[in-house]
């Protein structure tokens, strides 16, 4: 879609939601989409570790001899300094973390349980990320502080459990590289031919600049476990596992997209992979109690969603239409989430974050934004995985899948309706006569593109029945003398190149196939 029309789509969706001109562009403004969506057209996943992985395995290796802060005590200049006010304007810190000089011995940071900081080389689709894990609140605040406030005593919110630090200069590196250099070269105290080899070396800031993660242990969001009917230790537990995964996802866009921001777009999809990766399914009931948005309309107070509302904050009435904006957004990706039976892939929470980060905060809480998702999630698939409910909604959510996977493919416009009838004939059969009144059970749906031939598979679990043993319905009879059904399955026949039966594992299975 070009920019133009975007932006009138996204303008309509505010209207819709209760915006005035003034707050429309204010929204536009906020919710306007950082990532650049161009890095993700050639991305393959996984990704090789960054260049600083090299020595944070060195590190790791240490620190399971030595402790976490000791340690990294021998490679960060920051941890030989205190925390306290000014310290870094003085020429002492300055030389430390601008030259690499490192100081006498002296105050060095204040850490409760220094000995149960623990450091980690996470697994991700992004590379291994180093990660610093903090039980103690209190060295997690102090750890904060050294890597990301410049050993300032920076106010630290209680709400705030986690901490990507980007961009820190580490002469451990630096010392390493010259080493390399001066073995390479033959020469080793060479003040001049290390200036000069110096130079070359500081537009490159991956050899030299580090990214990783602090992390704490308290509940996730400060959402205690009793308010969701979790044990206090197994929620502590979830927590960190939710923390970790989103943080790494931040980590991910910033490494892919060059993006990485306090905004409620990012937290969206960051809370998507930190709740998926941890229980399997995306809850967006947790998601809204995270954000404060429970019970919508109203909001609880100290939700998260009150941390992301820019600089300077947006004004009350476009944070009204902000709130609706996360609510419905949130419930759709819930939707769109749970019939995505691909979503169980290994990486694929990851390709739905690349998708997520391509869309808008109103597109996201649009109507149409199972067919756009699907378009950036899938957008070369040849296959089709669906579970829906066996309901009139379950049928709908069926089609608009289904029409955005024939969408993707030019090979399927010429059957792109027939395909829509089919599903509807078949579905709304077994929805209405297999399943009856009983609770809506699930119909799985598989789509599959292969050499010119689409093959539909559809499953259920209704009493054992098949469709093709019926006679073929007379139509030269008139419309009132002919048995009532058949007429559906007949229509399915004609449509298809083939349409076959099979009772397995106690359940029917229907699988049609038609030629491109």
């Amino acid at each position: 879609m070009s920019e133009p029309s975007l932006r009138e789509f996204r303008a309509e969706v505010l209207r819709e939601s209760g915006a005035e001109a003034a707050i429309v562009e204010e929204l536009l403004a906020y919710n306007e989409n950082r990532f650049d969506a161009a890095r993700a057209r050639s991305l393959q996943l996984p990704l090789d570790d960054e260049p600083h992985l090299a020595a944070w395995g060195e590190y790791a290796a240490e620190a399971r001899e030595l402790g976490v802060i000791p340690a990294l005590t021998r490679r960060f200049v920051q941890l030989l300094f205190p925390v306290c006010e000014g310290i870094s304007q003085t020429e002492g810190y300055r030389a430390a973390s601008r030259r690499g000089e490192r100081p006498a011995e002296g105050e060095r940071p204040a850490f409760v349980r220094p000995e149960s900081v623990s450091l980690e080389l996470h697994e991700t689709v992004a590379g291994r990320i180093p990660i610093l894990i903090a039980p103690e609140r209190a060295d997690f605040v102090t750890l904060v502080r050294v890597f990301s406030g410049r050993n300032e005593p920076i106010a630290v919110p209680e709400s705030m459990g986690a901490c990507i630090v980007t961009g820190l200069n580490n002469w451990d590196r630096v010392d390493r590289y010259r080493k390399d250099f001066e073995a390479e070269t033959g020469k080793a105290g060479d003040e001049d031919a290390w200036l000069v080899e110096f130079k070359k070396l500081v537009p490159s800031k991956e050899l030299y600049q580090d990214r990783f993660i602090i992390l704490s242990t308290g509940p996730y969001s400060a959402v205690p476990g009793s308010e969701i009917a979790r044990a206090e230790a197994e929620w502590l537990r979830d927590s960190l596992a939710i923390r970790r995964a989103h943080e790494s996802t931040h980590y991910f866009t910033c490494r892919v997209f060059g993006s990485m921001r306090n905004n409620l777009l990012d937290e969206i999809i960051a809370d998507f992979a930190g709740l998926h990766d941890t229980f399997g399914a995306y809850d967006g009931g947790l998601a809204l109690r995270f954000f404060g948005l429970e019970e919508f309309p109203r909001y609880r107070p100290g939700g998260r969603l009150q941390s992301y509302l820019g600089d300077p904050p947006l004004s009350p009435d476009a944070v009204m239409v902000l709130r609706s904006l996360v609510h419905r957004a949130v419930r759709n990706i819930e939707a769109f989430a749970s019939i995505h039976e691909a979503l169980r892939a290994r990486d694929a929470v990851a390709r739905m974050v690349v998708a997520l980060t391509g869309m808008t905060l109103e597109e996201l809480a649009s109507n149409e934004m199972a067919g756009r998702i699907s378009d950036r999630l899938e957008p070369g698939d040849e296959t089709l995985a669906l579970s829906v409910a066996g309901s009139h909604d379950g049928i709908q959510q069926l089609l608009s899948e289904a029409q955005a996977f024939a969408g993707r493919h030019a090979s399927l416009a010429p059957v792109q309706a027939d395909l829509g009838v089919v599903l509807d004939e078949v579905v709304s059969n077994i929805v209405k006569y297999g399943y009856g009144a009983g609770p809506a059970r699930p119909v799985g749906v598989d789509l599959a593109l292969e050499d010119g031939v689409l093959r539909v598979e559809i499953v259920d679990e209704a009493a054992a029945f098949d469709p093709l043993a019926r006679p073929a319905p007379d139509t030269d009879q008139a419309l009132e003398e002919r048995p009532i059904g058949g007429l559906g399955i007949h229509i399915v026949k004609q449509l298809m190149d083939d349409v076959r039966y099979r009772r397995e594992g106690g359940k029917n299975v229907l699988t049609l196939t038609k030629r491109l």
